[in-house]
C-alpha cells in the first residue's frame, strides 16, 4: 500500500505575479471572477516559497511591525525569504476559504493599494467584508512582473465568528444576502 502525505488542504488560489493572474487550482480563473476578502485579519511577514522549502511561520497580524529576516542573505546569497501577505478569501468558486499568499514585490504592490482603499472605506462598511475583483495589471518593475490592480465592487455581510474545528482556514464565514453584493 503506497505512503499517502497529501495534506488534504485541496486546491489553493494564488496570485502568479509572472503572467498577471488569478489562479485557483493552477487553473486561471475568469475575468469577471469576485471574492471576498477578510483584510481585518490580514497577516504579513517574511515568507519563503523557496523549492523544497515553504515556510509561513514568520507571519504576524498587519499592525504589527514585522520581525527580522529569519535567514538573512550574505554577499553571496539573497535570503529566500521576502515580505508578503497571508488573508482569507472567500468564494462560491471554493467549497471552504482559502488562503491568498503572496511575496513578490509586484504582488505587495497591488495588495499594500488595495488595502489602503479599505482602511480608508471600511468605517462605511461596519462588520463587512469587501468583494474584491482584479481589474487589471500593470508591469511592475525590471522583472517583468505584473502587479494586480484590485478594485472593491461591493461588500459583503461576515458571519458569526467560527472554531477551528468548523473551518481551519476561515476567522469569518461569509453570508451574501440582502443587499450584500453578489459573488
Amino acid at each position: 500500500m503506497p505512503i499517502s502525505l497529501d495534506s488534504g488542504s485541496g486546491p489553493y488560489f494564488k496570485y502568479d505575479a509572472r503572467f498577471g493572474e488569478l489562479k485557483y487550482n493552477d487553473e486561471k480563473v475568469d475575468e469577471d471572477f469576485k471574492f471576498a476578502l477578510d483584510l481585518e485579519n490580514t497577516e504579513t511577514g517574511w515568507i519563503c516559497f523557496a523549492e523544497g522549502k515553504a515556510d509561513l511561520s514568520h507571519l504576524s497580524h498587519w499592525s504589527e511591525k514585522n520581525g527580522p529576516n529569519p535567514e538573512p542573505g550574505t554577499a553571496d546569497k539573497l535570503s529566500d525569504y521576502k515580505v508578503g501577505f497571508r488573508v482569507t478569501a472567500h468564494s462560491k468558486l471554493f467549497n471552504d476559504p482559502k488562503q491568498l499568499t503572496a511575496n513578490s514585490a509586484a504582488a505587495n504592490s497591488g495588495f499594500e493599494a488595495l488595502f489602503n482603499t479599505w482602511e480608508k472605506e471600511k468605517a462605511e462598511h461596519p462588520n463587512k467584508l469587501p468583494v474584491v475583483q482584479m481589474a487589471s495589471t500593470v508591469q511592475h518593475g525590471k522583472n517583468k512582473n505584473y502587479a494586480p490592480v484590485f478594485k472593491i465592487v461591493g461588500w459583503t455581510k461576515q458571519g458569526a465568528e467560527t472554531s477551528s474545528e468548523e473551518k481551519p482556514a476561515s476567522k469569518a464565514a461569509v453570508v451574501a444576502e440582502g443587499d450584500d453584493t453578489e459573488f
